[in-house]
């Protein structure tokens, strides 16, 4: 008996005359086909060429590639943009919709840049998102529904950093979910009270924050431009990612001042020698008096 057998032709094709979208599909088809030479150079492609791309379409990127071993080039670069910005994921408007596992992936994450406190705001609030039922106002809940919410946040409540919480987000934000590990709450307040106490439940490390306190793009980065003024620095980028509320801090996007455009030099200019200034994706920014 004989098995059909498919082949694919030698050939060569440009990917500088593709589409950003284009080669993202096949960088898709090839890992399905294990064309895992081809997978690899179109991720270092995409990595080195068009890093604004993927940040651009970045809920889309992660969601396709978080699970895919053979993404590991583009699988980093998405991580570390999650654990230096995750406002990237945690404020978008399709953050409710994330793949369990997806949220699962980030709440591991020991270099995670965010306060635990609101971490856990978070991942609350994409649970009551997939119980759709729940009161608004926690006071009518009833234990069905604290139950509810528990089964919903079963692979996620193990991952929080329980005890990296605050005494202030453990009054204001733990305890009124009492319900969902009374034995463990009882465990967090024990260990306050009394640090030296022995306690039944599991103590995860603390986050790796890199500052005590994030920098914001404003006091991080300032842009010596006539132009625009550091707080658009924060307003753009809630531009390109299509947010309805400017950044308030940890944009995803950095500025950087090619040249300014004086009597000399035109739009035009930066059209023609857009490659030569080594940015493919500029921002032109026109001041009108």
């Amino acid at each position: 008996m004989f098995k059909d057998k498919e082949y694919i032709y030698g050939g060569k094709f440009s990917l500088e005359k593709l589409e950003n979208s284009d080669i993202f599909d096949l960088l898709i088809v090839s890992n399905e086909l294990e064309l895992d030479e081809l997978v690899a150079h179109l991720q270092t492609h995409l990595f080195n060429n068009n890093a604004s791309w993927l940040r651009l379409n970045f809920d889309q990127v992660y969601r396709t590639i978080y699970q895919v071993k053979n993404f590991k080039i583009i699988r980093d670069f998405c991580d570390d943009i999650i654990a230096k910005h995750p406002s990237t994921i945690f404020e978008s408007e399709n953050f409710y919709s994330l793949p369990e596992g997806a949220l699962i992936s980030i709440l591991k994450r020991d270099n995670l840049q965010l306060e635990e406190g609101k971490i856990w705001e978070y991942v609350i609030g994409w649970g009551k998102a997939k119980n759709t039922t729940l009161p608004t106002n926690l006071n009518q809940w009833t234990n069905e529904n604290f139950l509810s919410l528990k089964e919903t946040l079963k692979g996620c409540l193990p991952h929080i950093r329980y005890f990296s919480f605050s005494n202030e987000d453990i009054v204001e934000k733990i305890y009124l979910y009492l319900q969902l590990e009374h034995l463990l709450f009882l465990d967090i307040n024990i260990k306050f009270i009394t640090p030296t106490k022995p306690i039944s439940s599991i103590v995860l490390p603390p986050r790796k924050i890199l500052n005590s306190t994030l920098p914001t793009r404003n006091t991080s980065i300032p842009l010596s431009s006539n132009i625009i003024t550091n707080e658009n620095t924060l307003e753009i980028p809630s531009w390109i990612d299509k947010k309805g509320i400017p950044y308030t801090e940890n944009s995803p996007y950095e500025f950087k001042l090619l040249v300014n455009i004086n009597n000399k030099l035109t739009l035009e200019f930066f059209e023609e020698n857009r490659f030569f200034l080594g940015k493919k994706e500029m921002i032109f920014v026109n001041f009108e008096k």
